[in-house]
């Protein structure tokens, strides 16, 4: 079986909102129905395109009441309906893996991130609205109700920014010792306010989750600034092997972190 591992997973140290990589996670909730275009970007160029279709009602319930459509109608509808399940509402957008259309109910969430390489994308979407483009979401700038999730895996201290506003707080991630890891990790609620991050200090575990609740405009950079890296020390260890005749020594090894 073969395994393929994110490299890019343990050696980022910078987590930025606008600039999703697969440490971060942006969920936006959309209220208006219509036609959007959305936009991934890398750096200041153009990687893809993809349209969002946001209905103004459940499509089951359109199957349900119209008894007079024809079979091409139900045809579509049906297809539609795939994509808007009743039991779900979210669609997942991976913007390394880019569809070309996707649909939600009024109301939904989409979900932005990042499954494989490096990641470094940035998301605008626009609402087509009277023979204009209107923006109304930009990872580079958080409004209002939108959730930003991180994830940090390197044992060290933080300096967590809102860039737009100059808010920030401090973030520890602790040392992985045996015995004392929580078996649980529950993620950390955050609170990007208008002149402070809240809590404005955080001590978390290794893939600890942090959800930002974005409450005024913002940008979050994560950004290691004293990372903990402890020397491997060398525990040796002698294992007696019997034979026939002398006494032989077998030498092993086992690595143990210096505390």
């Amino acid at each position: 079986m073969n395994i393929k591992i994110n490299r890019f997973l343990f050696s980022q140290t910078t987590i930025d909102s606008g600039s999703l990589t697969p440490h971060s996670t942006l969920v936006c909730k959309f209220t208006d129905p219509g036609e959007y275009q959305g936009i991934i970007m890398k750096g200041s160029g153009i990687v893809s395109r993809f349209k969002l279709n946001v209905l103004d009602e459940r499509p089951s319930s359109r199957l349900s009441s119209l008894s007079t459509i024809n079979s091409k109608e139900t045809s579509q509808l049906t297809d539609v309906n795939k994509q808007v399940s009743d039991t779900s509402n979210q669609i997942n957008i991976d913007l390394s893996n880019i569809m070309s259309t996707y649909t939600l109910r009024k109301g939904d969430y989409a979900v932005f991130y990042v499954s494989t390489g490096a990641g470094g994308y940035s998301i605008e979407i626009y609402r087509f609205e009277k023979g204009s483009q209107i923006k109304t979401f930009d990872s580079k700038e958080l409004k209002d109700g939108v959730i930003f999730s991180a994830m940090v895996i390197r044992p060290g201290t933080y300096l967590i920014t809102n860039t737009l506003n100059g808010a920030k707080a401090e973030l520890v991630i602790n040392y992985p010792e045996l015995g004392k890891m929580k078996k649980i990790l529950i993620p950390i609620n955050i609170e990007s306010n208008t002149k402070e991050i809240v809590p404005n200090k955080i001590n978390i575990d290794p893939s600890q989750g942090l959800i930002f609740r974005i409450n005024t405009l913002s940008r979050i950079r994560i950004e290691l600034t004293k990372p903990e890296d402890r020397p491997l020390k060398l525990h040796r260890e002698q294992f007696i092997i019997r034979t026939k005749g002398d006494e032989k020594f077998l030498k092993r090894f086992r690595m143990i972190p210096r505390k």
